[in-house]
């Protein structure tokens, strides 16, 4: 941590009009937004979110406002009771009691490998996507779950570099 950040004119914005606590969320949300965005998805697809944290709840939240129906996982009860109360209309799951589906889109919000690696468990057969975030990007995999493990990975870490 330090007092002062030196960062190139134009990486800057604006925050006229926010106040500091809004400022503050722009980036999170800005990372969920821009995955959504990404990942195109359809109205009315099922998509999975795991991680409530404040880039879950963002990627949760734009989906939903795509039209998305969305289900938001996570390890901590607290987490998801807070998640319910911004996207009431979405599902909210404890992992290791969540519900077996099928899902077409999923993002991982968590940024660890081993959490990834059991999303794939999670897509449905049909054309599934995973949208991972990984050093504060977002990978799109499109591929048929039939494909190996490796070669999603491989695809994924080609598309987010």
């Amino acid at each position: 941590m330090c007092e002062e950040i030196s960062v190139p004119q134009g990486n800057l914005y604006p925050a006229d009009g926010l106040s500091e606590t809004a400022a503050a969320m722009v980036e999170f949300l800005a990372i969920g937004a821009h995955g959504v965005r990404r990942a195109k998805l359809c109205k009315g697809s099922d998509v999975l979110v795991v991680g409530a944290g404040p880039i879950g709840i963002g990627a949760a939240l734009f989906a939903s406002i795509d039209g998305a129906n969305v289900t938001l996982r996570d390890s901590a009860q607290d987490r998801l009771d807070l998640a319910k109360t911004i996207l009431s209309n979405a599902r909210v799951e404890l992992l290791g009691s969540e519900e077996q589906r099928g899902y077409e889109t999923a993002f991982d919000a968590t940024g660890n490998i081993t959490a990834m690696n059991a999303r794939l468990n999670w897509l449905a057969q049909r054309h599934p996507r995973l949208v991972v975030r990984r050093q504060r990007r977002f990978a799109i995999c499109r591929s048929r779950i039939s494909q190996t493990r490796n070669h999603i990975d491989r695809q994924s870490q080609r598309i987010g570099r």
